[in-house]
């Protein structure tokens, strides 16, 4: 631990680690457990990661689950679990790929990606511009759709806007 932490070598086994600025640009065989103002992952994670922190930005493969809490959260990378995400804002980039469920929370959460399993969320503004391969189960104050929900969707909102390139298969 320390201001500035940064991993650059392979961990083989679990990694718990805090700092000001946490930087990991190695693989982790095994659990990540990191807190920091801010927290970058840009290298993989054979297990789960359990992450707090100011800013979160989580770029690798992981191989099983993450939950994690901060006032900014993105994530670019491959899951192969359930991503438990709450911010002030929550972003699921573009190229990402969520093979469990998504349950989200927070101000503002955009899921860009395919998230493959359930999405589940409670936010002040939810937008969907990818893919909810199952259900959508979203509760907020503004819920935006510009993506595809492939399964069952349930929204309760002040606010409810389906855009043009909204799909919904069930």
């Amino acid at each position: 631990s320390g201001e500035e932490v940064v991993i650059e070598e392979r961990i083989d086994h679990d990694l718990y680690v805090a700092g000001g600025t946490v930087t990991l640009n190695a693989p982790v065989k095994g659990d990540l457990v990191v807190a920091g103002g801010t927290v970058i992952v840009n290298d993989s994670v054979t297990q789960d990661i359990l992450v707090a922190g100011g800013k979160i930005s989580m770029n690798g493969f992981v191989g099983d689950d993450i939950r994690c809490a901060g006032g900014t959260v993105e994530f670019d990378g491959t899951l192969s679990g359930d991503f438990i995400a709450t911010g002030g804002r929550v972003s699921i980039q573009k190229k990402a790929i969520v093979s469990g469920n998504l349950l989200s929370s927070g101000g503002e959460v955009t899921l860009d990606g395919n998230v493959k399993g359930d999405v589940k969320n409670a936010s002040g503004r939810f937008t969907l511009n990818g893919t909810a391969e199952r259900e959508l189960e979203c509760k907020g104050g503004k819920i935006i759709i510009n993506g595809a929900v492939n399964g069952n969707a349930v929204m309760a909102a002040e606010v409810i806007e389906v855009g043009s390139g909204a799909r919904f298969s069930k």
